[in-house]
């Protein structure tokens, strides 16, 4: 009986036609055989590896889209926030502007002198500057030293006068009708 060799895939087993084939040659067709089954097992790998780095793409794609949805939904919290905080400080600088204007009126009707008469006391705030008050006083006599008074008057209730104005219908009456206009503020000093 003969021997089966592994070598019958390279050589035939005719010795007339060619001398045999060394016995190292046997190692040939195990090695093609091992690297076609690790070319398919390498290849396999490469898939799944592939397809694993397409899948985590895949999830870093979508979480960068959620990160970036999460980013715009705080962006227009904050907005919203900013809008509230603005409303917020508008009304509290309304509120810090909004002082009584009695303290005002009471001053100046405190000041008036017994002989003299108050024909007309006008205050007025504006939107712009709500801090300042535009004072007009009208005296029917009295004249200058009444419009010191007054001005004394509103010093000790806390606030003070700028843009003065003292307007006579006659010039060397220092007693007659006078009309007397000015901007209050309420001191910053008298606050503390």
């Amino acid at each position: 009986m003969k021997q089966s060799s592994i070598m019958h895939d390279l050589k035939p087993e005719r010795a007339d036609l060619t001398p045999p084939l060394p016995r190292v040659m046997m190692v040939v067709p195990c090695l093609f055989y091992l690297s076609a089954i690790a070319t398919v097992g390498l290849g396999s790998l490469f898939t799944i590896k592939t397809r694993q780095a397409q899948a985590e793409e895949q999830k870093e794609m979508e979480g960068e889209q959620d990160k970036r949805s999460q980013i715009a939904g705080l962006k227009t919290e904050q907005a919203v926030i900013d809008q509230t905080h603005a409303k917020a400080k508008e009304v509290v600088a309304w509120m810090d502007s909004t002082q009584p204007m009695m303290d005002v009126v009471t001053a100046v009707v405190g000041s008036i002198k017994t002989g003299n008469t108050l024909s007309s006391l006008r205050l007025n705030r504006t939107a712009e500057n709500p801090q300042h008050m535009e004072m007009r006083v009208e005296i029917n006599n009295g004249g200058n030293p009444q419009q010191t008074e007054i001005v004394q008057a509103l010093i000790k209730a806390g606030f003070q006068t700028f843009k003065d104005d003292l307007l006579s219908s006659d010039k060397n009456d220092r007693f007659g009708p006078m009309t007397y206009t000015a901007t209050v503020v309420k001191n910053s000093t008298s606050e503390q």
